[in-house]
């Protein structure tokens, strides 16, 4: 578990002396604290996240987890990204930085991104940032409005036993949170998942817009329905692309989009 430290705040003098001490009015909670069952198992998560053994890498691992969870994903450097109908996630192993943004009918609604800091192998919390997206109803304008956490002082604790302390420098000018900042609404458009493909039933030309992680130079193929490849052609990948099908008889069929990494399908109708 973590056991995050919220009796105060002390400064000391560059000899070590105690210069201030104050006390934060938590109303009826003045002792520490622990973290409820539930976040204790989502640090653990974040922990199997970000942690390297001597046998597995933590970015193929994590890879391999979404992609299994209906995922799509792409690895650029050290950031991963995970993309499904209704959300993103965005992981950054070397700032050790998660956030999470959720979207409703394509429109961002929430951000939620926490940093770690890692602690003797244990990876924990040091700022939660949670950006809300609205309306203001009297003139529809988009605002966001933001709400930061910073975690200044705790302690981790393995089966009863204290294993790291924790005491942030923002301790000295910093005592918890902070909401109610309001920013003005920044564009974020949400990533394409999946394989779309128009018109459907097509005639001549079909358009094809991509996932987001189908990039380069990739395959296109066609198929029946019935497995026969019938055409195949390499192609520069690009936000929509247009394949030539006038020459295919009336029937159902299958295209294939990919590279090496990625490979997305869809079935279409020449009419």
């Amino acid at each position: 578990g973590i056991k995050l430290k919220a009796e105060g705040v002390t400064i000391y003098g560059p000899t070590g002396e105690n210069v201030y001490m104050a006390e934060h009015e938590l109303g009826e909670y003045h002792e520490d604290f622990l973290f409820q069952e539930e976040e204790i198992h989502f640090y653990g998560f974040y922990n199997k996240l970000f942690y390297i053994d001597e046998h597995h890498a933590p970015i193929d691992r994590v890879m391999d987890y979404y992609s299994e969870q209906g995922y799509a994903v792409e690895l650029d450097g050290e950031t991963l990204l995970a993309v499904n109908d209704t959300m993103e996630i965005e992981i950054d192993f070397q700032y050790l930085i998660y956030e999470e943004r959720y979207f409703d009918e394509n429109e961002l609604s929430l951000i939620v991104q926490k940093r770690f800091q890692d602690i003797e192998g244990n990876y924990v919390p040091v700022e939660e940032v949670v950006i809300r997206y609205d309306f203001l109803p009297s003139s529809n304008i988009r605002y966001q409005i933001s709400e930061f956490t910073v975690y200044n002082k705790y302690e981790v604790y393995r089966d009863k036993e204290l294993i790291a302390h924790y005491v942030s420098e923002e301790i000295l000018y910093n005592t918890g949170a902070t909401t109610g900042n309001i920013f003005q609404y920044e564009e974020i458009e949400k990533r394409n998942n999946k394989l779309n493909i128009y018109p459907n039933p097509a005639e001549d030309v079909l358009h094809v817009e991509l996932p987001f992680n189908i990039k380069g130079k990739i395959t296109v193929e066609i198929y029946s329905v019935v497995g026969q490849l019938l055409s195949s052609s390499e192609v520069v990948a690009e936000e929509s692309i247009k394949i030539n099908i006038s020459k295919l008889p009336k029937g159902s069929y299958v295209i294939k989009c990919g590279n090496e990494k990625e490979v997305a399908s869809k079935i279409f109708v020449k009419q």
